[in-house]
């Protein structure tokens, strides 16, 4: 089931990642693809939450999945040898994140002009809504470290190689997230 509740969103988005690739499937080994099923079955929607819980918006977490699971999808023999496929999803969703992100200010500055934010179409779920904000509010550091650690388990020496920092520095940015957190949601401020 999707994050807006409609379970056909994963069956789509496993059409989409495999139209991309179909003429490339044709001489691959059933192992290989059997992996590759693997892979996406069991990470696409927890994938597709994390980015949403990065990007606030439901569409661009469905493209950065897509384009996640796709790049692995072409490098899947390597990374049937590689110690940690899961990371390299992860990884790579917020490379082209951060790479578009980049590429968005440059036209801004050429242009001179600053991008009006869509409609997001989940605020009528109140919590959600919140959670999106408050994570917004976050700087990118600490809101990718804290969606690794906290949302998905991962521990900080996981997260340290997807986010190419020391796990000291991902426990100090998902401390300091809480600590960001607790202060906008607590009336007193305190810092437990």
């Amino acid at each position: 089931m999707g994050i807006d509740g409609n379970p056909s969103r994963h069956e789509h988005a496993r059409q989409g990642v495999y139209g991309v690739m179909d003429q490339a499937k044709a001489g691959t080994a059933d192992r290989e693809l059997v992996t590759f099923d693997d892979l996406f079955d069991q990470h696409y929607e927890r994938v597709l939450r994390a980015m949403w819980l990065v990007t606030g918006d439901v569409h661009e977490a469905e493209d950065l999945t897509q384009e996640a699971f796709a790049r692995a999808y072409e490098r899947r023999n390597q990374l049937s040898r590689a110690g940690n496929p899961v990371g390299y999803v992860y990884t790579t969703a917020l490379n082209v994140r951060r790479s578009r992100l980049r590429r968005a200010g440059v036209a801004r500055r050429h242009r001179g002009s600053i991008a009006t934010d869509q409609e997001d179409p989940l605020k009528a779920a109140e919590d959600r809504d919140s959670l999106r904000r408050a994570l917004a509010e976050l700087p990118r550091a600490e809101r990718e470290a804290l969606v690794l650690v906290a949302w998905l388990e991962m521990t900080s020496e996981e997260a340290a190689r997807i986010l190419k920092t020391s796990a000291g520095a991902v426990r100090t940015r998902v401390s300091r997230a809480k600590a960001h957190l607790r202060a906008g949601t607590d009336p007193g401020g305190s810092d437990d």
